[in-house]
């Protein structure tokens, strides 16, 4: 018997920090749909756990976290940058156990694929289910420790994923779907404000590519922040109300235990589902009002809350700003490349619908044409499927480094001296090089740590300590016996590969240049080879 061949499908994954959205080429005229998880095609990025291993996620998971909220897991995308980073679950069974982030992202794009494949199969018949490719959007400031967890996530169930950046997928879609706009020379700012990030990108379309211009971004600075503005204000009300003290984070809530600190988390979850609620209606109502269901002593309480678009304005307004300041600061990164003209800013993300974001780019920004007609929800994750379609688009798309890349070098009486190695928004693929020198006679071992520094965010920082500075990871050298320090120099060169990765080669020699030995390796989390 002949089998039926299986049609490999190719995806796009918008994995959100707060919701994530997955689009496809349907059947039916071939157009792009979004999987529909629970019925809903934004789902919550949201993991619940009914014992150690069993777990739901997307609105499911979201409604049993109200019952159940030390078995929830959210916003784990927040801290793909952390290797370390731990959360404690207590699954609805009781499991008690610690939850990596990187394990969280995998769980949940576990789920996000399995639900795909249901998806295909029902659409496509015996023809379609399994899924061929997939490109999953991370923010322009991602750092590249978060990148390769989200890569190693997807990559640990057998999935064949690449990366790409949230703001060049929306060029894309938008690039599709606007022909007076896919010419060469077309420049387009896009502006993606999303649940945790921000993130703007000047791209311009070229003969046969994208072209990266210039990126910046705040990896802080997203929709959770909008909704935390909110949640301070509910909570400040709630404790005039009640006269109680009520800790805003669970670091406030350490010393909770037993029944007030599973009230703490009942309430707080719930304060911060209202907010959210009440932050979305203000984007089209000029005001909102909601009902919280609380518990204080065992008591079940009900707060009224009132909240107007007005108010609401001004406690975001200085966020709203920041994002204006980074477009501004983008965008004369720009002017300085060369390129005199925007024909059209695009909106991306779901926060980029709060009506203030758009009043105050157009203040600041009056000469700029800002599109209408785009639907800044879906954009990302529809241009990341058009990317996995036509994946020779990944080798067209020409990307530029978004943070410097650089070494801890000794300064005097600094030991902790960033060296930059890589500069900042220069086209890929990139590359440079430092020598170094041994410490003492026959040392055999040379350790290098080498860093990412967001310079955009965290101007004039020197030091691999401070703020901005990202511990990528350390590269081992392993020297033979019996070598002389003054006559030893170790010379590494980085290597920035079009996608991003990075590859490190070190090689040691002596006063002569003579090679003494080679040794390559890299980039890694943990000493884990080949995230690529």
């Amino acid at each position: 018997m002949i089998m039926d061949k299986i049609i490999g499908k190719e995806i796009g994954i918008d994995f959100g920090t707060t919701t994530t959205i997955v689009s496809y080429t349907g059947k039916k005229l071939g157009k792009l749909k979004q999987l529909k998880y629970d019925g809903e095609k934004l789902i919550p990025s949201v993991l619940y756990f009914k014992s150690k291993d069993e777990w739901d996620i997307g609105g499911t998971a979201v409604t049993e976290a109200e019952i159940h909220p030390l078995a929830g897991v959210a916003n784990f995308k927040s801290h793909l940058s952390d290797p370390e980073y731990v959360y404690e679950v207590t699954a609805e069974n009781g499991d008690q156990f610690k939850l990596k982030s990187r394990e969280a992202a995998k769980k949940f794009l576990q789920k996000i694929i399995k639900g795909m494949e249901n998806t295909l199969l029902k659409e496509f018949g015996s023809l379609g289910g399994t899924i061929e490719r997939a490109v999953i959007t991370v923010p322009a400031k991602f750092s590249l420790v978060a990148k390769g967890s989200i890569k190693r996530a997807a990559r640990d169930f057998g999935m064949d994923v690449k990366l790409t950046k949230e703001p060049t997928a929306a060029a894309t879609d938008y690039l599709h779907n606007y022909a007076e706009f896919d010419k060469p020379g077309t420049t387009i700012l896009v502006y993606d404000f999303g649940g945790g990030t921000f993130d703007v990108s000047v791209v311009q379309r070229q003969q046969d590519s994208l072209k990266e211009i210039a990126t910046g971004g705040d990896n802080k600075l997203g929709g959770n922040l909008l909704t935390k503005r909110v949640m301070r204000y509910l909570i400040e009300r709630i404790e005039d109300y009640y006269a109680i003290s009520f800790p805003e984070s669970d670091e406030d809530a350490e010393d909770l235990e037993g029944e007030e600190r599973l009230e703490y988390k009942q309430n707080i979850a719930e304060i911060r589902r209202k907010a959210n609620q009440m932050k979305e209606a203000l984007s089209d109502e000029t005001e909102t009002e909601n009902e919280l269901y609380l518990i204080f002593g065992g008591e079940k309480k009900i707060f009224e809350a009132y909240l107007s678009r007005d108010d609401f304005e001004d406690m975001i307004r200085p966020d709203i700003e920041r994002t204006v300041d980074i477009v501004q600061k983008t965008l004369a990164k720009a002017v300085e490349k060369g390129i005199e003209k925007i024909d059209t800013v695009v909106m991306a993300g779901g926060s980029s619908n709060v009506p203030l974001a758009r009043t105050a780019l157009k203040e600041k920004l009056p000469h700029l044409e800002i599109d209408p007609a785009t639907n800044a929800t879906f954009l990302i994750s529809r241009g990341a499927a058009i990317i996995a379609e036509r994946v020779e688009k990944l080798n067209k798309i020409a990307l530029i480094t978004n943070t410097q890349i650089g070494t801890k070098a000794k300064e005097g009486t600094v030991f902790n001296k960033f060296q930059m190695i890589i500069e900042e928004n220069t086209p890929l693929p990139a590359s440079g090089s430092r020598t170094f020198f041994l410490d003492h006679d026959g040392q055999e071992e040379y350790k290098i740590p080498y860093y990412e520094y967001d310079v955009d965010n965290y101007p004039g920082m020197t030091r691999t300590d401070q703020d901005g500075m990202e511990q990528v990871d350390i590269l081992t050298v392993k020297l033979p016996h019996g070598l002389k320090k003054n006559d030893t120099e170790i010379e590494v060169r980085f290597d920035v590969k079009t996608d991003g990765n990075i590859e490190i080669n070190a090689t040691a020699k002596d006063k002569s240049g003579n090679v003494i030995k080679d040794g390559s390796g890299n980039l890694s989390i943990k000493h884990e080879q080949d995230w690529e």
